[in-house]
């Protein structure tokens, strides 16, 4: 729920960072860029296998793709 003036309560905003950092951390670790959530176990080794990963859900508008290089 909302507080006044719509802010929220005060243990939502120290989750929010997390949802992004996992992602990220996959990236880290695999070089595969999850672009879709949910990230599964069965997405992850789709992707280390080297296999089309399917369409669940965006990231949202949160999420910036890295600009391609400019020529």
């Amino acid at each position: 729920p909302n507080g006044p003036f719509g802010a929220k309560e005060v243990g939502e905003g120290a989750i929010m960072p997390t949802i992004p950092a996992i992602p990220n951390a996959l990236y880290a670790a695999t070089g595969v860029r999850f672009e879709k959530l949910p990230v599964s176990a069965e997405r992850v080794l789709a992707a280390l296998k080297g296999e089309k990963l399917p369409d669940e859900a965006n990231l949202g508008p949160g999420f910036c793709k890295p600009r391609p290089p400019e020529k």
